[in-house]
């Protein structure tokens, strides 16, 4: 896999409901390597750190040909548009299992969760329909956790140093969000550790209200 675009924000803000919202969503691609640590990239601004950023959210990167299906519909966009801080050629969410290890420039990327849109990706796509386009196109990008530190450019090589040999896929992960989950898939997902707790919680309501 490739880096196609490292992308960074500086802080903006939405109007919602008459009060000031401010936002990390509006990622530009940056012009030379970006220094990435632990918690994220230095010169990214996140805006709330429970829903983005942080440990386990350190890096949110998209597959870059996820933007030929997006651009059938919205002709133009660019990358960073849903907020990703990496575009990766070869980024597939059916491809990478939860756990698994990524080397990037000395640093290792851990796949932890997909991404589930919010109310800003609505606001910057200018309707909150577009929420449940994103769901149901199965799209998600992959959050990761960051283990060290170093600079990153569009350019660089990713590949997958340290397979975690989990049964449950990204795509599979997505499925607590798009509906999609039938009762193995939500098993396989209560039952993985390298699940978040709080998800195979959610698995296991998913699975109790289908028995």
């Amino acid at each position: 896999m490739r880096i196609v675009s490292v992308n960074l924000a500086q802080r903006r803000s939405f109007t919602v409901d008459g009060r000031e919202v401010f936002t990390g969503i509006f990622k530009e691609p940056a012009d030379q390597p970006a220094e990435l640590t632990e918690l994220g990239f230095t010169e990214d601004f996140i805006a709330d750190p429970r829903y983005h950023g942080g440990p386990d959210k350190a890096v949110y990167a998209y597959g870059a040909q996820h933007y030929d299906y997006w651009r059938r519909r919205y002709p133009g966009l660019s990358y960073g548009m849903f907020g990703e801080n990496l575009t990766v050629e070869g980024l597939d969410e059916h491809g990478v299992r939860v756990g698994d290890r990524f080397e990037l420039n000395g640093i290792l990327l851990r796949a932890v969760q997909p991404r589930v849109p919010c109310m800003k990706l609505g606001l910057k796509f200018g309707s909150q329909a577009f929420l449940k386009m994103f769901l149901e196109a199965g799209r998600s990008g992959i959050y990761f956790a960051v283990e060290g530190s170093g600079r990153i450019a569009a350019g660089d090589s990713m590949t997958l140093s340290q397979p975690s040999g989990a049964e449950v896929t990204l795509a599979q992960h997505f499925t607590l969000w798009d509906g999609r989950g039938d009762p193995r898939t939500l098993r396989a997902i209560a039952n993985c550790a390298y699940v978040l707790p709080k998800y195979r919680k959610r698995a296991l309501e998913h699975l109790s209200r289908t028995a």
